[in-house]
């Protein structure tokens, strides 16, 4: 799995929204192959201890099974 981050977001207000109208679900985004396999998980990021990352910040997590 290979994740990627999206940091420095204006607002948590304005990252929910717009993972709302990418993505149905609550809380963690699942985006499915059309096999049903999950893809990518997405999740926003309100706050936390990591130091290299501005929040809130936008997670995604790829399946390697489906990376390329």
């Amino acid at each position: 799995m290979k994740c990627y981050f999206l940091d420095g977001i204006v607002s948590v207000e304005k990252g929910r929204s717009a993972l709302e109208r990418l993505l149905s679900g609550k809380g963690t985004r699942i985006l499915e192959h059309e096999s049903g396999d999950a893809m990518a998980y997405f999740d926003l990021v309100e706050s936390g201890d990591e130091q290299e990352l501005r929040y809130p910040y936008v997670s995604a997590c790829i399946s390697g099974r489906h990376y390329d």
